[in-house]
């Protein structure tokens, strides 16, 4: 049984052919990437999959949308972009990309690391698993029941936990008075609002600043490339420490015995991530009198990029079976 699955995020949509091995493992194949800026809607970047792979047959496509979705129809948040089942060639459904993504954990031999053990080991008890991407998604998994629910985790309001979030948070009152979200400043857009901030309070030299604002790269990834530059530094600084405090939240304030995490963020800088495991650490422990919930829990990361197409293939594995 053949398949076609995609993931569609606001930066990149990936699709591929999909086979059912079983109801934990999936098989993937001639894969398929593009900008999202590249296409308008789900039919067009469809006929340009079919268009490349022309003997492929699909009894089926199951999509995962980085927004809200009633399984037929959906509009990214963060990008012009729409899709609609009923225009493409064979049977169709769309998922929320984190529903998807929680799927995907359950895929055997994926590459991942372990940032905590905590005293759960069972890999059925309930979940949760936290999306890192242009925006923030938050999602609880729930193995035995075979159930994943997507939340809009990403739209709760950020709390500052210490002076430099403090600041922060002052700053972004100052030049925008809406409500500032976790997502605002723990996503891919926030590391462009963390980097404002960085560059308009802190005290930096004329020539590094003048060496970011001459750059054309995709200010992310200049992020990930000049890691070592005094202005990246202290962004990454903030960001793994807010990241942190954000996961003890989530374990605390759904006592998930496992929290996992991916998302395109976190897929590219592993190494930075490790580099600033200390600062991630302190912080998600920093939630006394309850710190000892977070201790018991056990953190992995997924490094991953295809992990929501997997979960697409495993959720319909489900289905028929």
């Amino acid at each position: 049984m053949k398949i076609l699955v995609g993931d569609i995020g606001g930066s990149n949509i990936r699709l591929s052919a999909c086979e059912i091995v079983d109801d934990r493992v999936v098989q993937l194949y001639n894969p398929f990437r593009c900008s999202t800026t590249d296409v308008t809607t789900l039919s067009e970047v469809v006929d340009r999959y079919l268009d490349v792979h022309r003997d492929e047959r699909f009894v089926c496509g199951v999509f995962a949308v980085a927004a809200p979705t009633n399984g037929t129809h959906a509009r990214l948040t963060n990008a012009l972009w729409t899709a609609n089942v009923h225009r493409l060639p064979f049977p169709s459904v769309l998922l929320n990309d984190l529903e998807a993504a929680g799927w995907g954990v359950m895929q055997k031999g994926l590459v991942k690391q372990t940032l905590q053990i905590g005293s759960s080991s069972s890999s059925e008890v309930e979940s949760s698993l936290l999306g890192v991407g242009t925006g923030l998604g938050l999602a609880h998994c729930f193995p035995a029941q075979s159930f994943v629910s997507p939340t809009e985790f990403g739209h709760v309001s950020f709390a500052p936990f210490n002076e430099d979030t403090m600041s922060l948070w002052q700053w972004w009152r100052r030049g925008d008075p809406k409500r500032m979200t976790i997502e605002d400043v723990c996503s891919g857009r926030g590391l462009v609002n963390l980097f404002r901030f960085v560059i308009e309070e802190k005290t930096m030299s004329t020539d590094d600043i003048a060496f970011w604002s001459e750059s054309g790269i995709d200010l992310g990834e200049m992020l990930s490339i000049e890691y070592h530059r005094p202005i990246a530094q202290k962004v990454w600084t903030l960001f793994f420490s807010i990241l942190g405090s954000v996961c003890g939240d989530v374990i605390v304030g759904n006592r998930s015995h496992h929290l996992y995490l991916c998302g395109g963020v976190l897929d590219k800088n592993i190494p930075l991530f490790l580099e600033y495991q200390q600062t991630f650490q302190s912080a998600m422990l920093d939630k006394k009198p309850m710190s000892h919930l977070v201790q018991e829990a056990s953190v992995t990361l997924f490094a991953e990029s295809k992990l929501q197409q997997f979960g697409c293939g495993l959720w319909y594995a489900h289905q028929q079976g």
